[in-house]
């Protein structure tokens, strides 16, 4: 990894973290956070697998195809959230044109709430990584977390332009459907104007105003996401690391 890609890579991490400082009571969420392992039947794979989630914004519209078969725990976290209007309100509050664009944190819905807090919102729960073989290519979904592999709960990111350095580091769960003005909407808000913390200027360009699960979504016509050959993990033992 060059110098660069180091630094971007920092940053990232030091942007995830805060999912430990959650602003939602797991109760007031109307359903069982998946915390913990959750094994999940090929029915219930292809039943997320017929959804599709819509995000609109003021200036756009994301259409998001999931990958259950990929990370099926991870998806049905964020149909649950969606379904329960957790990310209605909420802001893209870290934008990076030509790297990512992240939303997800409850803090973000309070225009008084003091924006050094923004990235430090969750669910109130955690969910385990489920690294895999998708890319972060431009247009794909990945789950937001802190240093801890298994820290992921209702923070993801667009990515906007490929990131591949960050393949399976990162919980990739979905994209934007291929042929739709998907893409479109993720460069008007990749380029917001921002602060010095990489927070929109302009919120209510950033704010999704409402978000809804279309079922009966088919893929059959969509080309098959890139992915990498193999998935490598690598667990951290005393004196060194291990493959």
């Amino acid at each position: 990894m060059n110098f660069k890609f180091f630094m971007v890579f920092a940053i990232l991490t030091i942007g995830f973290a805060g999912s430990m400082f959650a602003q939602s009571a797991v109760g007031d969420l109307g359903f069982t956070p998946p915390v913990g392992e959750k094994e999940y039947t090929q029915m219930e794979i292809d039943e997320m697998k017929q959804k599709a989630v819509l995000i609109t914004m003021n200036d756009g519209t994301f259409m998001i195809e999931l990958f259950p078969e990929d990370a099926p725990n991870t998806v049905y976290n964020f149909l649950k959230l969606v379904e329960s209007g957790y990310y209605d309100g909420v802001v893209f509050h870290r934008i990076i044109s030509g790297f990512m664009i992240q939303t997800g944190d409850p803090n973000t819905k309070d225009p008084e709430t003091d924006r050094s807090l923004w990235g430090q919102g969750g669910p109130g729960y955690n969910i385990d990584e489920e690294f895999n073989t998708l890319q972060h290519d431009r247009g794909m979904i990945s789950m937001a977390r802190s240093q801890h592999v298994n820290s992921a709960g209702s923070q993801f990111f667009i990515v906007h332009q490929d990131s591949n350095f960050l393949d399976g580091k990162y919980t990739v769960f979905g994209r934007l459907v291929p042929g739709t003005h998907s893409i479109k909407a993720l460069d008007n808000i990749a380029n917001i104007p921002t602060d010095g913390r990489d927070a929109p200027l302009d919120v209510s360009k950033a704010t999704i105003i409402s978000t809804k699960i279309i079922p009966n979504f088919s893929t059959h016509d969509f080309p098959e996401p890139d992915k990498n050959d193999s998935l490598v993990k690598t667990e951290k033992v005393y004196g060194g690391s291990t493959d």
